[in-house]
């Protein structure tokens, strides 16, 4: 029997973070669109071409990766058949990856930066080929992807260049190494707000101080707790799962507790939220 998770844990609900498997045969295209998210372009076999406001036309060979930044759009074209890897994610891996490549990037601001791909190295392409593998086989567990993100930042920081590194990540470190892209980018990997601040790297009090700073009207809690209330709101309404199973899914001791916590949000246990958005459902594909 083959096991499964839930539908709330496919990592494709959760896009901040993650990797998909992406083939083309000789002459197809593809465009990465702009989007919330950076993605890297992990090319396994094969040869590409891409065009952006970055380049032209400039040849990506197999065992070679690139960085799409989130703001440009990339046109790739296949020069031969292609198999890739993207993986794509919010902000530059945890706290200790943000801080060494901040670091670098402040003392290295007159760094000149071109568009280029990065080689794999030996320790990369075996993390490459067991990804490979889990996509083959549809793992889209959510705490595969976001632990195998970290991992990619992880396996990166530790085995090529800082220089390298400042240089592909360049567009990135320019725009995106703020608080704010840390503490949304590990979010969804936690449950309570300790556990969140030290995920980013913060004791507690710290953690608060700069949260406030950066993320204005709201406090840490409420914050955690509406973000939390989305993903329960998307689940009871989008999917079949049994409300017992959604509750153990989100910590919720027992369905009598996630029922007051849908009242609390929704004035609506969540039997009736879910006749709700179903009934509306119905009603707007009626017209």
């Amino acid at each position: 029997m083959k096991l499964s998770c839930p539908k709330t844990c496919a990592a494709l609900q959760h896009p901040e973070a993650g990797f998909y498997l992406k083939r083309c045969m000789a002459g197809e295209t593809f465009v990465i669109p702009h989007s919330a998210q950076h993605s890297v372009i992990m090319l396994m076999h094969g040869s590409l071409e891409v065009s952006s406001e970055e380049c032209k036309e400039y040849q990506v060979n197999e065992r070679h990766m690139v960085l799409c930044y989130k703001s440009y759009e990339y046109k790739f074209t296949a020069k031969s058949n292609s198999e890739f890897i993207v993986a794509y994610f919010a902000s530059v891996g945890g706290a200790c990856d943000v801080s060494m490549l901040t670091k670098l990037f402040k003392h290295q601001m007159s760094a000149k930066y071109e568009f280029e791909a990065v080689a794999f190295n030996e320790p990369l392409r075996d993390f490459l080929n067991c990804m490979y593998r889990y996509l083959e086989d549809g793992i889209e567990c959510k705490h595969m992807h976001y632990a195998a993100i970290q991992q990619l930042f992880v396996l990166l920081r530790f085995y090529y260049p800082p220089k390298t590194l400042l240089r592909f990540f360049y567009n990135v470190l320019d725009s995106d190494t703020s608080f704010q892209a840390l503490v949304e980018n590990n979010r969804p990997k936690v449950r309570t707000l300790n556990e969140l601040a030290a995920l980013c790297g913060y004791d507690i009090s710290t953690f608060n101080v700069l949260f406030r700073k950066h993320f204005k009207g709201i406090t840490p809690y409420n914050w955690m707790q509406e973000q939390r209330s989305k993903e329960i709101y998307h689940c009871v309404c989008n999917t079949d799962m049994p409300i017992g199973e959604i509750a153990a899914e989100y910590g919720f001791s027992n369905a009598g507790h996630l029922s007051t916590f849908c009242r609390k949000f929704w004035d609506l246990t969540p039997m009736k939220l879910r006749a709700k958005a179903r009934r509306e459902a119905k009603e707007a594909k009626g017209k």
